[in-house]
């Protein structure tokens, strides 16, 4: 899986290109970054993937550090709020472009 990432911290911004040449779940890699419980919950995501093909499924989704819950980013996602943040997908054969940006609600 190759990605670039490119970020503008002052103005909340961030965007990434996620591209994978065979579209595989590499599950080894993600076993030596999470815990079990988060590793469990992230393959739960992903059996859509695994069952139903390649053609709607990725082997990718968001994690939410701060409550643990994962967001699977699929074909038929196209935009997602999570808290405080608005993310954009776009995707391509085996490559997803996503925007982030921080929007945290204002007091006036």
């Amino acid at each position: 899986m190759d990605y670039n990432v490119d970020s503008t911290p002052l103005r909340g911004m961030a965007s990434a290109t996620i591209a994978s040449t065979n579209g595989m779940f590499n599950k080894n890699v993600i076993q030596k970054n999470l815990c079990q419980e988060c590793l469990d919950k992230v393959t739960d995501t992903l059996e859509g993937y695994f069952e139903k093909g390649k053609e709607e499924y990725l082997p990718f989704c968001l994690v939410d550090f701060d409550t643990l819950d994962i967001y699977p980013m699929q074909k038929m996602n196209i935009a997602y709020s999570v808290r405080d943040y608005w993310i954009e997908i776009e995707h391509k054969d085996y490559e997803m472009e996503v925007n982030a940006y921080y929007l945290p609600e204002r007091n006036f």
